[in-house]
């Protein structure tokens, strides 16, 4: 970038050559005002407007292509000096300004020894210092920031100072807001007790804004394959801002979300009545100012076997603070199963990298376990003939702020095998903050 310095020297040149103009005005007969209104004037031609980062087709000055809101972009404005008059230099200064508009400019270079080119910091205008032989040619490279909740367009004015005129005085850029929105459900696949009308856990639908835009008047649906109808009931802070659910979709109202912001939703899903199929799916529809956004899929497990595992994961944790991670088995016909049989299970945890795992501790003296890095494999040699014989807790600490996943297994050849999902969010700062923009990690929950 060329320094204030070079740039006010630009200025005293443009000056000193002004009041030598000024006194050669002075002696000389001032012609009629007709005659100073046809005078040829020097011209400065805009005479392309490319966006250079993030890349994009060449475009002419009468359409610099578009903007995205929430990025920072490079424009690079070509400048021909075109021969008006009888002079053979184009002196003065130029500056160019997006005057209340969403488009703030950050840094302004040239490739030419001709301009002298910076930012004022009080005006936030760019401005070049320029003295232009005729024909003569050189680019200004502006670095701009666009507010992410910008819409429409953003009108850039320049203006000159000199004995030229600059052609053309105004710039439109359209603004075309691009948002990726990440759509999470946890547990996933959702375990369901097959017909028995009890809900086994929480399920937590999970929308957040990537960027770089804001999305405004988002709203989210879920629907639910199953058939017979599945019945859901939302948490009670859920039904501030959704409508729905029993055995109908649901619909949220989440409003604006800039960039990094998240919404959750929380249900549980019953099934009344016994489902033929041994799964079904909910799709998610996310929708907003800019139109509907790519939907996310996910299952519901439909479980007819005895025991089903699940994790008791917590809603958010804090950042360097241990929490338990219960995994417990449940029956689902409400009763002890008697069998002559030893029936073993096996289980495993899986943690995402940057958990912690700081204890283990079973609820009966026969579960065996295996400790490594990110897993945890345990095995119960009956787990017909006690209540809690599969049962443990992890003891768990989050490393840093984001999203993680931790994925239950578990297998008997009795009742088959399942598998679910989890997400657990950790922040830093607690609760307060989970519905604030916050930097937040955007991979797969299991990738970290």
């Amino acid at each position: 970038m060329r320094t204030t310095g070079l740039f006010r020297l630009g200025l005293a040149v443009y000056a000193c050559l002004a009041a030598v103009a000024l006194g050669a005005a002075r002696v000389s007969a001032e012609p009629p005002a007709g005659a100073r209104q046809a005078a040829p004037t020097l011209q400065t031609r805009i005479v392309s407007v490319r966006q250079l980062v993030p890349t994009a087709p060449a475009a002419g000055a009468n359409d610099p292509g578009a903007l995205v809101p929430g990025t920072e972009s490079e424009l690079l404005l070509e400048h021909l000096c075109v021969l008006r008059g009888n002079d053979d230099a184009c002196i003065g200064v130029t500056s160019y300004d997006f005057t209340q508009s969403p488009v703030e400019i950050l840094e302004a270079t040239s490739d030419s020894a001709s301009a002298q080119c910076g930012v004022d910091p009080l005006s936030h205008q760019a401005r070049c210092a320029v003295h232009q032989a005729v024909g003569e040619r050189y680019g200004l490279r502006l670095r701009i920031r666009i507010d992410p909740n910008a819409r429409g367009s953003a009108a850039m004015k320049l203006s000159a100072q000199g004995n030229y005129t600059i052609e053309p005085d105004q710039l439109i850029f359209k603004l075309e807001p691009h948002v990726n929105v990440q759509i999470m459900q946890s547990p996933d696949p959702a375990p369901i007790f097959n017909g028995t009308g009890r809900a086994i856990t929480e399920s937590t639908l999970l929308v957040r804004n990537l960027g770089p835009s804001t999305l405004h008047d988002a709203t989210v649906r879920e629907t639910f394959s199953a058939q017979p109808l599945m019945k859901v009931a939302l948490d009670e802070p859920s039904q501030q801002f959704c409508s729905g659910g029993g055995t109908a979709p649901f619909a949220c109202t989440l409003g604006d979300l800039v960039p990094l912001q998240e919404r959750r939703v929380r249900f549980k899903a019953t099934l009344p009545d016994v489902v033929p199929t041994s799964e079904s799916v909910g799709v998610v529809d996310v929708d907003g100012d800019i139109g509907a956004l790519p939907p996310g899929t996910f299952q519901f497990i439909h479980f007819g076997q005895v025991y089903v595992g699940t994790l008791e994961t917590p809603h958010e944790v804090g950042v360097l603070q241990q929490f338990d991670i219960p995994i417990r088995f449940r029956n689902a016909t409400g009763a002890a199963t008697a069998k002559a049989e030893a029936i073993p299970l096996k289980w495993k945890v899986t943690l995402a990298g940057g958990l912690q795992l700081t204890g283990v501790r079973g609820e009966w003296y026969g579960l065996r376990c295996t400790v490594l890095a990110h897993t945890v494999e345990c095995e119960t040699p009956d787990i017909a003939s006690g209540c809690c014989s599969a049962n443990s807790t992890l003891t768990v600490l989050a490393q840093q702020a984001g999203d993680y996943g931790v994925q239950l297994e578990w297998s008997t050849p009795a009742w088959g095998a399942g598998m679910q999902r989890y997400v657990i969010p950790a922040v830093d700062g607690g609760a307060a903050k989970r519905d604030a923009p916050a930097p937040r990690a955007a991979t797969d929950p299991l990738q970290r």
